[in-house]
């Protein structure tokens, strides 16, 4: 289980991908272990994208060697139906936190854009003022010389007239420095509007990280005290062709009489016009062979259930352990531990 366990970590590290359930089949020869993964995302062509990043790894190549047959070829990627289950609630609470998280970024980015034209303008300003006061100093140093140029004795009218035609060509210089730096803080939006935008942009990120760390907050009240429990039941029904809208509505109503936690609920890509089926996955989990046999007792003798029934052309059941409770491993899943007096 070490390159599955590599895996999950290196979905969720860099693709937020969450692993819900590793499921060991214990009807299966040969054995057959089955990861279930939430994404968030409703982009298949980008789920399909990082499945061939994944593909790519050195140790993806080492997983494949411990599996018979094509294990690209297990790997389907099943978009939500339309059901409430636990996987959906859990991915829509967390994409909630990426849009959140993702709105945090924007901002922090549009807010340092910002202080990086405050910044400019606060340079240019000081630059500006600098070069202003040697204008002055020169313009100080023109005018006492204009008036006391006949107190200079000794000095000859030419000297004098060369360092005042240097200092005027100083003086103008300065001046075109003055107007470039001018027009350059022109160009910028004025310093009260700079520090207007950074009050803005801290009042939407206090609000933006208030918000995150309440759905944060909600997110684990909601998970901290669920019970995992160690069996899930898959199952793969293929539907007639025209019957899955009837199958959908049959059941939601159905949905009533199941005493089992609906995990997860996907539906394959829409196929080719040529092929008559339409083929689903349900996964549920239940406590213990008791909760096993009333469900399918009930199940057995429910009306809603049979009608059902008559919209399927195929359906299997994989009976499977949560890996964890197998191997005693440690794992860390999305959904926090049951408790100890549990």
């Amino acid at each position: 289980m070490n390159a599955t366990t590599w895996q999950a970590a290196w979905l969720r590290h860099h693709f937020h991908w969450d692993r819900v359930v590793v499921g060991y089949a214990l009807t299966d020869i040969p054995e057959r272990v089955l990861e279930i993964y939430g994404i968030p995302t409703n982009d298949l062509e980008s789920a399909r994208g990082i499945l061939e990043e994944l593909h790519a790894q050195d140790v993806y190549q080492e997983l494949k060697e411990c599996c018979e047959g094509s294990r690209e070829q297990d790997e389907v990627l099943l978009p939500a139906m339309q059901y409430k289950t636990f996987l959906r609630d859990f991915m829509e609470e967390r994409m909630d936190q990426f849009s959140l998280a993702a709105l945090q970024r924007e901002i922090q980015g549009r807010r340092e854009e910002n202080r990086t034209l405050l910044r400019e303008v606060d340079e240019l300003q000081a630059e500006l003022a600098g070069l202003q006061a040697r204008r002055s100093g020169l313009q100080g140093g023109l005018a006492g010389n204009q008036g006391g140029s006949a107190g200079r004795q000794g000095t000859p009218d030419a000297l004098v007239e060369r360092e005042r035609g240097a200092e005027s060509q100083a003086v103008m210089a300065l001046e075109r420095q003055i107007g470039d730096f001018q027009s350059r803080i022109a160009r910028l939006p004025p310093g009260s509007t700079l520090l207007a935008r950074d009050a803005d942009f801290e009042a939407q990120l206090s609000r933006v990280e208030e918000d995150l760390r309440a759905a944060q907050a909600n997110h684990k009240r909601r998970f901290e005290g669920l019970r995992i429990p160690n069996y899930f039941l898959n199952v793969a029904i293929k539907l007639k062709r025209d019957a899955l809208n009837a199958y959908i509505d049959g059941m939601t109503k159905l949905l009533e009489d199941f005493a089992w936690d609906f995990i997860a609920a996907g539906e394959h890509p829409p196929r080719p016009a040529g092929e008559p089926e339409h083929e689903i996955m349900h996964l549920w989990r239940f406590g213990d062979a008791n909760d096993l046999y009333r469900q399918m007792v009930e199940l057995r003798e429910s009306k809603r259930y049979s009608d059902l029934t008559e919209f399927f052309t195929e359906q299997r059941h994989m009976l499977m352990c949560d890996w964890e409770a197998l191997s005693r491993t440690k794992r860390a899943p999305p959904f926090p531990e049951r408790n100890k007096e549990e």
